[in-house]
């Protein structure tokens, strides 16, 4: 599985465009060869058309140990667990760069994420440590307060607090807020923490009936707990701890990230998300969430992998023995014993897997042909602006209080109510948009200079939920996007919108152009607890397929959406124990 790195580190510069001239090639394929060196691959883009000379035909793997399909940060995750164990590994990106929806990119002048900055479940999927991805490069500026609300309650009156990291700031940010509402958050914690816990732990490697037991942190009591969770809707969990609406509206707006309903049975676990900030850390990449991706990158390319971008995948081709190849849009065709596609999982059954009807396989085509059709539900604005929003007095007040010292870099969470969440949801089924959407906004440069423009200014996210792809009326001519700055800016007390020098949006239908989204819908993991315990839709619980050499992880699988990597590195586990099986088996 071992290939010479010195030849395939000329081999791609010759791809990258470092090297013009295939003789030149020669030359450093020779001058590394009698050096003696072993070497590693850049992971820059392919981003020019490549014409293979014989020799460099010949230096090519005849077969691909595992190719990746996908370069957002689940594949990378995947790809660079591989690389570092010595598989031969070869990642395919459609688009000029890595990242996906967690990358960083050039507009308006600055650097602009694609998706909300913070991340937090990374630092419990032990990717940062296990891949030296500090090593790469990777550095965090860690937030606290972890996060900023403010409840739009039915009354009209906005009510904010903070969620800090520590429980202890957090019951003084809640009697200060929300006084009287303490003894309530005390008692959430008590319950709710060791749920998180176990989570936490449950998550942190490829799940099993077995692993379950063994969690150090699982007793009858947390289990019963987390599955009666997993089965009410987030407002009937919340309302178990909360009488306040202040307190209950944030949490139960998570799951519009989800693109469901708080109302719906089975998003319970949205009444985790305060106990999670208390047990994962929340932070931001210097230079952007791309820092992260970037990272993982360069830690395949170190360890001898290779990241292609700017290819299609057309076909992952199967026979009765398994995966036999990958084949792109361009013609070429790439031999491979394992395939791990990191794309929505019902894309790659329905469209991409090419494989003989077995019953295993028709079962598993069925069952996706019955899975419904999700559709796009966020939208987001990048600007520069001349200031980082002011939310009033009472926020400047309360924030002077609690020690927040740059309000701005946090995070803010806008919400209605949690009917009014309902009935937001409801409303985007119907394509249409509230009154008051769900927005989260932030100011990276606040804490991060190297997201500031070039020019003056600020750079400004501002995150809109429950935006539908099919929008009545259509998105082209749409005055929405507009309307929502003007909505955001009325919650301020400083002009914001006379500040914003220049905006894009992007909405579902951009989502679907440029990231491959089908119908701007970015995919979770659809499950309940008890099926990943059980093992049930094998291929989203435990990342294999009936197809042999066929694993599934990304945002579709378990543990689901957010800038985690458990998926990757979960399928990455299980690719080598497969492997290693196979080995022993010959």
């Amino acid at each position: 599985m071992k290939v010479k790195s010195h030849i395939r580190s000329s081999l791609a510069a010759f791809y990258f465009g470092k090297i013009a001239d295939p003789r030149q090639f020669s030359y450093l394929v020779d001058e590394h060869a009698a050096k003696g060196r072993w070497l590693t691959v850049s992971s820059r883009s392919f981003d020019r058309p490549v014409c293979p000379t014989p020799a460099m035909v010949n230096l090519m793997p005849p077969k691909w140990d595992v190719i990746v399909v996908g370069a957002g940060h689940n594949g990378l995750t995947a790809a660079a667990y591989l690389a570092q164990h010595n598989y031969n590994v070869l990642v395919l990106e459609r688009r000029n760069e890595v990242g996906g929806c967690a990358s960083t990119v050039t507009a308006l002048g600055t650097r602009v994420n694609i998706c909300n900055c913070d991340h937090s479940m990374v630092f419990e999927s032990g990717i940062i440590e296990e891949l030296s991805l500090e090593d790469q490069g990777l550095r965090y500026l860690h937030l606290d307060p972890v996060k900023h609300f403010r409840v739009i309650e039915d009354t009209g009156t906005t009510r904010p607090w903070w969620l800090f990291k520590s429980t202890e700031q957090t019951l003084e940010a809640v009697a200060q807020c929300h006084p009287g509402s303490e003894a309530h958050y005390k008692n959430y914690l008590r319950e709710a923490l060791p749920i998180a816990k176990f989570f936490l732990e449950f998550t942190s490697k490829p799940p099993s009936f077995s692993s379950a037991l063994r969690s150090s942190s699982v007793c009858p009591k947390t289990a019963t707990h987390l599955l009666k969770l997993r089965r009410l809707s987030a407002d009937q969990a919340l309302r178990n701890w909360f009488p306040q609406e202040a307190l209950r509206a944030p949490a139960a707006s998570s799951t519009a990230v989800w693109g469901t309903s708080p109302l719906a049975p089975g998003t319970g676990l949205a009444s985790l998300g305060y106990a999670l900030g208390h047990l994962a850390p929340t932070a931001r990449p210097v230079g952007g969430s791309g820092a992260l991706t970037n990272s993982l990158a360069k830690a395949i390319s170190a360890a001898g992998g290779i990241v292609r971008t700017g290819v299609e995948v057309t076909s992952i081709v199967c026979d009765l023995t398994g995966v036999r190849k990958v084949l792109l849009t361009n013609g070429e065709e790439l031999p491979t014993e394992a395939v791990i596609t990191t794309i929505d999982p019902k894309t790659t059954i329905l469209s991409l897997l090419s494989s003989p009807p077995t019953r295993s396989v028709k079962a598993l085509t069925n069952r996706w042909l019955k899975a419904p059709k999700r559709s796009g539900y966020e939208s987001k604005i990048d600007a520069v602006v001349d200031r980082p929003p002011d939310f009033g007095e009472e926020d400047r007040r309360l924030s002077k209080t609690l020690g927040v010292h740059q309000p701005s870099g946090t995070t803010t969470i806008t919400t209605p109510s949690t009917s009014v969440i309902g009935d937001a949801h409801r409303q985007a089924l119907a394509g249409k948009i509230t009154s008051q959407p769900i927005f989260l906004s932030n100011t990276p440069g606040v804490l991060d200079k190297t997201m500031d423009p070039l020019d003056v200014g600020h750079t400004f996210s501002l995150e809109v939920l429950y935006t539908p792809y099919h929008l009545q009326g259509g998105w082209e001519k749409s005055s929405e996007p507009n309307r929502w700055l003007e909505v955001f800016s009325s919650h301020t007390d400083n002009e914001f919108l006379s500040g914003v020098r220049r905006w894009r949006a992007l909405t579902p239908v951009d989502y679907e152009r440029e990231f491959s989204l089908d119908q701007g819908y970015a995919p979770s993991y659809p499950g309940t607890t008890l099926d990943v315990i059980l093992g049930r839709k094998r291929e989203i619980t435990r990342y294999d397929t009936p197809v042999k050499g066929l694993y599934l992880a990304g945002s579709g699988t378990f543990p689901g959406a957010g800038i985690w990597g458990a998926s990757g590195r979960n399928a990455a586990w299980r690719v080598m124990e497969h492997f290693h099986k196979k080995r022993m088996e010959r």
